[in-house]
């Protein structure tokens, strides 16, 4: 069974940080699709600064999607200062055993591009149907699951979503709206990868370290993981989030809230000038826990960071 959007869908499987900046002797940055990407630049807390309550349960090396992985085409009111900030479309599109945009939700049947879909409130992840966050129009299409987002856009818009869903445009592998069918103010906001969309289980990742609660045998789990991005990559994983607030710690600005509700995941995120990009997620964590992470994660030395993979213990499976 594939699994919904923000996990993505997918099967399951601002300034500096405060710390030392310094130069530690290792690789210089390298420039990489327009980004100039500092290969020692992966950041965590040092082994030996583990907050109380936590058990480091691993350290894990890039991980990257699959070739034939999702995307997405995300649209919205461009005049606007933070187009997040208010209802945007986006188009995810993959294949059908790595993508499922009906999700979880109770679906409506209906009509769409000649062929049978359904209607369904947003699910972001497994089970987790957030109906107040918009609806989705999903069906398949040459060989793809396809799905149309109205975030922010409420069930009695259903038969516009599905209007937009018509006007769809195929070509070079590529689902897009045309600017003719794009409702008035919207405009493309990020065209890529759908893993930009991830939150809990990222595909695409330079690095990522995992903590469990109750000192290993808690429910919480908090994952802190680094990769590499546009700003326009940073942000398009709000697109499934519910509002998340601009905060100040120690300097510097990231985005932190919780993500689907009252009850989480809380994140804290960032992205460096360099474009490296930071995520602090937890679950059955409190927000407060995470933002303090936030405020103790700076930048490894090549030799913390061995330290860190050394420290690592075995932590029970749930």
């Amino acid at each position: 069974m594939a699994v919904a959007l923000l996990a993505l869908v997918f099967m399951a499987g601002a300034s500096s940080c405060s710390g030392d900046d310094s130069d530690d002797g290792g690789p210089e940055p390298t420039v990489d699709g327009g980004l100039t990407v500092d290969p020692t630049g992966r950041f965590g807390i040092p082994a030996d600064e583990t907050p109380s309550g936590l058990e480091l349960c691993a350290v894990e090396g890039p991980s990257t999607a699959h070739v034939d992985a999702p995307q997405v085409a995300l649209y919205g009111e461009v005049d606007r200062e933070d187009p997040y900030a208010g209802p945007m479309l986006g188009v995810v599109w993959g294949p059908e055993d790595q993508v499922d945009p009906a999700g979880d939700g109770e679906p409506t049947p209906v009509e769409v591009r000649a062929t049978s879909g359904v209607l369904a409130p947003i699910t972001v992840f497994q089970q987790t149907v957030l109906p107040e966050l918009g609806t989705v129009v999903a069906w398949r299409e040459a060989g793809r699951a396809v799905g149309l987002y109205g975030r922010r856009w409420s069930p009695d818009r259903a038969d516009e979503l599905v209007a937009l869903a018509d006007a769809l445009t195929f070509g070079d592998g590529l689902f897009q709206l045309p600017d003719a069918a794009l409702p008035a103010g919207y405009g493309l906001v990020y065209l890529g990868s759908a893993a930009s969309l991830s939150l809990l289980l990222p595909l695409e990742t330079d690095y990522r370290v995992l903590y469990r609660t109750g000192e290993g045998e808690g429910t919480g789990v908090v994952s802190v993981y680094g990769l590499e991005g546009t700003v326009e990559e940073f942000e398009a994983f709000r697109f499934l989030t519910r509002e998340l607030s601009e905060a100040d710690v120690h300097g510097v600005e990231m985005l932190t809230g919780n993500a689907w509700g009252d009850t989480g995941p809380a994140v804290a995120t960032w992205r460096e000038p360099d474009g490296r990009i930071l995520r602090i997620v937890g679950t059955g964590v409190d927000l407060p826990v995470i933002t303090e992470l936030a405020q103790y994660t700076r930048q490894l030395t090549p030799a913390e960071w061995s330290d860190l993979e050394s420290a690592v213990t075995s932590c029970p499976d749930d």
